[in-house]
Order: C-alpha cells, then sequence, then structure tokens
C-alpha cells in the first residue's frame, strides 16, 4: 500500500468529492471540489472534531479513489 503525504497534482484537474465521516462511519458532510484546491477542504473537514476520516471520491460518478486519515 503507498502512503501519500501530499495531495497528489493529477487529481487537481478532476472534479472530486470529498466525504467527511465518524469513527463510527456516519457521513458528517461532503464538498465538490472543483477549483483543485482540495487542501482548504480537508483542513476544515479536519477542524470539525467528530471527523475521524475523508474518502476522496470522483465528483461526477461518485466512484471511491481513496480515504484520507487525520495526522496522529
Amino acid at each position: 500500500m503507498d502512503i501519500l503525504t501530499a495531495y497528489p497534482d493529477k487529481f487537481r484537474e478532476l472534479p472530486l468529492l470529498l466525504r467527511a465521516y465518524t469513527q463510527e462511519d456516519g457521513q458528517l458532510d461532503s464538498e465538490l471540489i472543483k477549483d483543485g484546491d482540495a487542501e482548504k477542504t480537508i483542513d476544515k473537514f479536519f477542524g470539525m472534531l467528530d471527523v475521524a476520516y475523508l474518502h476522496l471520491r470522483d465528483g461526477e460518478s461518485g466512484c471511491y479513489y481513496t480515504r484520507i486519515e487525520r495526522e496522529t
């Protein structure tokens, strides 16, 4: 398994959806990213205490790309 430490540049031109989940796998929020600035949304979601992890999905089809973990 590859572990990334930064948001991949190859995703910046894609319409993407970030979904925020609790530790119990409940979805709290989601946001469509069209401008390539995913870090702003990632930081916003991880600023919410209940958010345990994020899913990065295709913004048009909803296909799953990866899970983003909160830094420990």
